[in-house]
Parts: C-alpha cells; structure tokens; sequence
C-alpha cells in the first residue's frame, strides 16, 4: 500500500461502514425503546453511566435501574459511553465499580454519585372513621385489621417494604415500579373479594410515584414521597392513580392505564399528570356490571 496511505478494516476484515449505514445504525441507537424488557432480566446488573455524556444524558441510567430488579447504577464524571481509554482521568473510577460489582465490594477505592430510586406507595381507608363508628370500636378494629394483614402481605409478596403505617393505611417502598403496581392491584382485589358483602367494605385509594428520596433513619423523605402521599389523596376509593414518571417505567408492560388529566396537588407547584390503573376483571368494571 502507498505510503501515507491506509485502510481501514472493521473486526471481521470488513471495510467501514458506509455513511448510510452509520446514520441508520446511529438512528437505531437513539430510537430503541427497550423499557419493556427489563423486567426480564433477573440477573444482577451494574449499569455505568457517563455524568457529561451529552448523547445519552444519566437519567437514561436511572431509568434502566428502576426497571432491573437487582440493578445498581453509577454516575461517574467525564462524557465517553464507550469503555475509557488510559487518557480518561476517570478510568480508575470504571475499573473500581466493576471490581467491586464482581467481589461484592471488597476491592472498590471510590464510589460516587449511586441514585436511590424507589418507587413510593401510599394507601389510605377511605372513611376510615365513619367505617370504625358504623361497625363500633371492635368490629371497627378487626375490619382496620383485615386491612393492614392484606396490605402488608400484598407489599412483601411483590418486594416492597413497608416503611410505615399511618393508622387507615400505609407507606411502601419498592425496588421496581412494576412490583408496586402489582401490589396495589393485589390488594384492591383481595379487599374486594373479602369484603365486599360485609355490612361495610373497606374501600382503599392508592397513589404510587418514584423518584429519589432521602433515607433517614428506616424512613424516606423528600419531594418524592410528598408527590406519592398527594397522588394518593387525589384518589378515591377503589382506585389506584400513578404518576407520569410510574407510566414510563412500565411502558411496555400488560396493565390497562387511563389517563387522569392533569391535577393540581397540594403543596405541588405545578399540575401532574395522573393515569388510572384497572384491576377489576372486565364485568367488574363501572358500566358492565349486570
């Protein structure tokens, strides 16, 4: 070959990819959506996110956490998504979350910027107190109860955690957005199949939302929990209301959402946009019961 003149070869002894092929690989690059299949993955995962990357900024990471059960994600400085190179000045950072990612930590010399993600639940016993003076203190009791032992087995069976109960209802936590979905529709349902023939059901109104609180001794605070705790009160009873970002997490997934509109909610500056989750099986539902 002439000198000052070279070729280059792709891994397999190809030649470059032409222009076209470029921009139609980078366009699929940017256009996957692949939130659907997250759920499937069950195999501990460490997603490494870049904090300057302008192409795929970090909340792309932390989508992808939010979504894998058993994920962990890192923002590191620096713009590369591709493995850095000995001029990256962060490439130590790389080396020692994947180091300590395969030996359980035991060899990690830094960490930075780990998101704390949960996904938030709220429920509340609509008329709590009008139910307890219907029913009397006892009856009143054992039905607030039933409640609580539905709730709180509906939580531990999808992978939350109960943070706190607040009396007529509770707070959760949980690692995916779909767990607590699938909570919240166990509990409506065996709620409604419990007590829907007593003298007076119990009817609960959930609000679900996820984002990034503070933990502080055994419990969360922050925006995120206020917005979770608001979304449940713009509830009523029977229902279950999300928020936007909840909708995102589970896109893809087989659940049945209405839009709710926009709603202004207290102590919030500006309106969110609310979806309805059905759990009630077809004939169950407002309009088709016979």
């Amino acid at each position: 070959m002439p000198a000052g003149r070279s070729k280059r070869f792709s891994p397999g002894g190809r030649e470059s990819a032409s222009a076209e092929v470029a921009a139609s690989t980078m366009e699929m690059l940017y256009t996957w959506d692949i939130r659907s299949e997250l759920g499937r993955i069950t195999a501990p995962t460490l997603i490494i996110h870049r904090r300057d990357n302008r192409a795929f900024p970090p909340e792309n990471g932390r989508t992808l956490a939010a979504g894998i059960n058993n994920s962990r994600a890192v923002i590191i400085d620096g713009f590369a998504h591709l493995p850095p190179d000995p001029g990256d000045p962060h490439t130590i950072d790389v080396i020692n979350e994947i180091l300590g990612f395969i030996t359980d930590g035991t060899q990690v010399v830094a960490v930075q910027d780990k998101p704390n993600i949960h996904t938030i639940l709220f429920t509340d016993v609509e008329g709590s107190t009008d139910l307890i003076e219907r029913l009397g203190d006892e009856a009143g009791r054992q039905a607030m109860r039933e409640h609580d032992d539905i709730s709180q087995t509906s939580v531990t069976m999808h992978g939350g955690t109960v943070i706190k109960t607040t009396g007529d209802g509770l707070m959760a936590t949980f690692p995916s957005a779909s767990g607590a979905i699938d909570a919240s529709i166990h509990m409506q349902q065996q709620l409604h199949e419990r007590t829907t023939l007593a003298e007076a059901p119990i009817r609960i109104r959930v609000g679900i939302h996820a984002g990034e609180p503070i933990e502080e001794e055994a419990d969360l605070h922050g925006t995120s929990v206020i917005r979770a705790s608001r979304i449940m009160a713009a509830a009523q009873g029977d229902q279950i209301l999300i928020s936007s970002v909840v909708k995102e997490l589970v896109a893809g997934r087989d659940y049945e959402l209405t839009s709710q509109g926009m709603h202004p909610l207290k102590g919030i500056t500006e309106p969110i946009q609310l979806f309805e989750v059905e759990w009630r099986t077809k004939s169950e539902q407002p309009g088709n019961r016979t």
